[in-house]
């Protein structure tokens, strides 16, 4: 179903939908990113333009950059030197499923290494999200909160490396490049983020 809104009010009804009401249903303990979620869905329904919007298409990539910027704030590096071994062996059994995953689906459905591996991917990575989304109404103790948020934050970060070498591995030197950049950026980015506090951030302190 198409509605013919303008741009203008169909920004306020998002706004009002993703920031409002999710908050609203909250207290009936519905996870703010499942309602957020089925809303989408419903404006995807009645207004199904609003997937190819810039502007919402660039919403979006910043609601998930600022979702780890915060769960990363939220991290101690020293807990999680601490519990380092853990984290590995959650890591290495879920790498496990993912690879016995996507060589049953290449077995049974006849697929190539890499497409099953994606399926692979889908069925078993944590949509961290809604987890970390979610919580704050489970009521989980700091403890908890901790290894839940660590866990799957490592396993999304794994996750999305494996996609990477996976999408990047059907050409060497696209691979080739695309790892030098990735590296580049992991390298550069702390110094620039550094240089930023240091020499920036002491002259516009509000900023």
């Amino acid at each position: 179903m198409n509605l013919n809104l303008s741009k203008e009010l169909l920004y306020v009804i998002l706004i009002f939908a993703l920031f409002v009401l999710p908050r609203i249903i909250q207290r009936f303990r519905i996870p703010t990113a499942v309602t957020s979620m089925l809303l989408g869905i419903a404006i995807n329904h009645w207004y199904p333009q609003i997937a190819e919007d810039a502007t919402v298409n660039l919403l979006a990539t910043l609601g998930i950059v600022a979702l780890f910027l915060f769960a990363g704030l939220d991290l101690k590096l020293n807990d999680v030197k601490s519990g380092g071994w853990i984290l590995v062996q959650h890591i290495i059994l879920g790498l496990l499923n993912i690879f016995i995953a996507g060589f049953i689906v290449m077995s049974m459905f006849k697929l190539s290494m890499s497409i099953s591996m994606l399926v692979a991917l889908a069925l078993f990575t944590p949509s961290t999200g809604f987890i970390l989304d979610s919580l704050r109404s489970i009521g989980v103790n700091e403890t908890e909160r901790f290894w839940i948020k660590s866990i799957s934050i490592a396993a999304e970060i794994v996750a999305l490396l494996l996609m990477f070498i996976i999408i990047q591995s059907t050409s060497l030197p696209k691979f080739v490049s695309s790892t030098l950049i990735m590296a580049l950026l992991i390298l550069f980015l702390p110094i620039l983020f550094k240089l930023f506090a240091e020499k920036i951030v002491p002259y516009a302190p509000n900023s």
